[in-house]
């Protein structure tokens, strides 16, 4: 899957040739930083930590630091994220219990 990415508040008309499972996203924690692959992340998404969310995004192979719009909005579980699944302007990725792994 293709992702379009905003830069700014601008949109950049190039398409990015990065597939989700190409990208590994950060992910801080108080017991180890850890790079995720992003296909996993959609999966599965915060499990038991609801507030845990991306924090940088790279290319898997070359590790070459890419924007964090490359992570869809509904996936980068942020306050601003979470306010616009509560308020229905995107979808929930991981609905009722975060733990169970559960998707759409």
């Amino acid at each position: 899957m293709r992702t379009r990415i905003w830069l700014g508040s601008s949109y950049d008309n190039t398409i990015m040739n990065h597939r989700q499972e190409d990208i590994e996203i950060l992910i801080l924690h108080p017991h180890g930083d850890l790079w995720v692959p992003l296909d996993e992340w959609i999966r599965n998404g915060p499990g038991p930590r609801p507030l845990l969310s991306p924090t940088a995004a790279r290319e898997k192979d070359t590790q070459q630091s890419l924007p964090i719009e490359v992570i869809p909005m509904q996936y980068r579980n942020t306050e601003e994220s979470r306010r616009l699944i509560e308020k229905g302007s995107l979808f929930d990725p991981w609905p009722q219990e975060q733990g169970e792994g559960s998707h759409p």
